[in-house]
Formats: structure tokens, C-alpha cells, sequence
């Protein structure tokens, strides 16, 4: 739209004689100009009031509003880093982690830059969440993968992931115990061992399989190191006197 310039309210009209008249011809003339900018600036395309809207939401804490009109922004729009970080955080408001998590690796791809300090943040926390789902459904597999896989786990660090990590190795080497896989088994607490080694669970898990294959050196060595870093569990105590006690 083309648009002209604006009444100038400075005009030698608004400088003359200072009667009701010329002041009323000067608030036409502000009025006119003001109804000219609004028609020049129009409306933000569909997209972007959509956006606007669904981060305002976000902010009032209302997750399901701003995930509607998020979603309603990346349907007729184009995937600007700003929807797809909507989208990934107000699905981790809305408890979803691994839909947030989704949206996250998504954001990644597209914009990397925009994936700052608070928004990493909120990628790992999406990253724990969803990896303590599947370890609570018992879905091992998933779980291992989710952990070591995922473009989030090669930026996401700490003790907590680290240790649910570690759960979801021995929950893994455990089914494929009962599976009888003893090569995957063993896999599973190789890793717990170099994560951190002397894990009592991945240990004692661990002197099975060895004495099943007549290694019982291997078997000693391995417990003593577990005891070195947990001299007081009993557990490794006990299975060190049962070990000793069966020379």
C-alpha cells in the first residue's frame, strides 16, 4: 500500500489565528494522520499474532493457550527458531518431555545460535524427564538409546543424568540377563563399570557372569575394587567372605 506523507500538524494552518476553527481543522488533521498510519501498518501476518499470542500465554503460565497457538503459528507459517522453541517449552510446561525433547533437536537443526543458557536448560531437563519415564515403564532399550543417542545427549552433562544413565545400563543388562544374552549383558555393565567404576550393582551383577566362566581371579580383582570405593557396603562385603570362603 502506498502511502503518503502524513498532515504535518506544525503547518501554517495551526499557526494562525487562534480560533475554534483552526483548533478543530488541527485535531481533523491529527486524527486523518493517525487513521493513515493504522491502514499502512495493517495487521502482522496470521503467523506472527499467532506467535505473540502463544508467548504471551507462555508468560501468564497458561502452557496449553500458548501450545495451541503455537502449533496454530507453525501450521500456517514458517518454522522460525521463536515457534519451535514455543513449542518445545510449552510442552515441558504441559509435562510432555519427550515431545518437548523432540521440539528441542528440532530447534537445534534450524537455529542452533538460539539455543541459549535457559533454553539448554530446559533441553536437559526435557532430556531427564523423559529418560525417567521410560526407566519407570521399564522400556530399557528406549531408554539406553534416549540417553546416549539423542542430539541432546551429547550437550547435556550432570550427576542426575549420569546416574539415571546408569540406571537404565543395569536395567538393560538385566533383562538381557533373563534373555540369556550374555554378551549384551555383560555390554551393559562394562559400561556402568567404566562410568563408574566400582559400582556395587554393575559389580556384583558382573561376578555371576565371571564365575560362570570359571574367571575367578577376575572375580576378586573386580570386587576388591568395588570395595576399595565402598568399604562399608555390606553387600560387597558379604559376597568378598562368600568368595573367599568357596577356595
Amino acid at each position: 500500500m502506498h502511502c503518503p506523507p502524513a498532515i504535518e500538524l506544525n503547518s501554517s494552518a495551526t499557526t494562525r489565528a487562534d480560533s475554534a476553527a483552526v483548533r478543530f481543522h488541527g485535531l481533523r488533521a491529527a486524527l486523518a494522520s493517525v487513521a493513515l498510519l493504522v491502514a499502512c501498518v495493517g495487521d502482522p501476518p496470521p503467523h506472527e499474532a499467532a506467535l505473540h499470542d502463544g508467548q504471551a500465554e507462555l508468560a501468564m503460565g497458561n502452557a496449553g493457550l500458548a501450545l495451541a497457538q503455537f502449533e496454530l503459528a507453525h501450521q500456517i507459517g514458517p518454522a522460525v527458531p521463536e515457534v519451535l522453541a514455543g513449542l518445545a517449552v510449552a510442552n515441558l510446561e504441559l509435562d510432555q518431555p519427550a515431545t518437548a525433547l523432540e521440539w528441542f533437536d528440532r530447534l537445534e537443526e534450524v537455529a542452533p545460535h538460539a539455543l541459549d543458557t535457559e533454553l539448554t536448560g530446559k533441553r536437559c531437563d526435557a532430556l531427564e524427564r523423559a529418560l525417567e519415564e521410560q526407566i519407570r515403564a521399564f522400556e530399557w532399550a528406549s531408554a539406553v538409546e534416549l540417553a546416549e543417542q539423542t542430539p541432546a545427549a551429547a550437550v547435556c552433562k550432570s550427576e542426575s543424568l549420569s546416574e539415571r544413565s546408569i540406571r537404565a545400563h543395569l536395567g538393560a543388562a538385566g533383562q538381557a540377563r533373563e534373555g540369556g544374552d550374555h554378551d549384551e549383558a555383560v555390554h551393559h555393565l562394562e559400561w556402568v563399570l567404566a562410568e563408574r567404576p566400582g559400582h556395587p550393582d554393575a559389580t556384583l551383577a558382573s561376578l555371576g557372569w565371571l564365575l560362570q566362566d570359571g574367571q575367578r581371579k577376575a572375580a576378586l580383582r573386580l570386587l576388591s575394587e568395588a570395595l576399595a570405593q565402598h568399604p562399608k557396603d555390606d553387600r560387597l562385603i558379604e559376597a568378598m567372605v562368600e568368595l573367599l570362603e568357596s577356595r
